[in-house]
């Protein structure tokens, strides 16, 4: 596992910059942070490109599949690259996922003349919000 405990190392600088959408969308990558994400991502199959965990969570690295970059940060290189007022110490840059292929493909024969289209959601628990609220309404697909 690699070390980096500056916060002006070249690839340090460049996971901050994933903070702001006109970068991600120039990276093609976006960012979780926090254990639970962390492990949202390990149950659905997803293989990050780049992992730092401070030293008290580095022992999440090794979870990791062999192809993901781990590197144990410094707190200050990780309050660098993190956007939490709490941060919990994992910090994991995935490549953009193409969902769309797989949710058009499986969708493809249904009709469904009410459709709930969203953007940016940032916070998991506003997901879950707004899916009940839908099938609360009947949205049922």
């Amino acid at each position: 596992m690699n070390q980096i405990s500056s916060r002006t190392n070249p690839l340090i600088v460049r996971m901050a910059k994933l903070s702001e959408r006109k970068y991600r969308d120039e990276e093609g990558m976006f960012f979780i942070e926090g254990r639970k994400l962390f492990d949202e991502m390990l149950k659905s199959g997803i293989t990050p490109i780049y992992a730092f965990a401070t030293p008290k969570e580095s022992a999440l690295l090794n979870t990791l599949p062999q192809e993901c970059a781990c590197y144990e940060v410094t707190e200050g290189v990780y309050q660098k690259i993190s956007s939490e007022k709490s941060p919990q110490g994992i910090f994991c840059a995935i490549k953009y996922l193409d969902n769309f292929h797989k949710f058009a493909t499986i969708y493809s024969d249904a009709f469904c003349d009410t459709v709930l289209c969203l953007q940016s959601v940032r916070d998991p628990g506003n997901l879950g919000t707004i899916v009940r609220s839908a099938r609360a309404f009947g949205i049922n697909r």
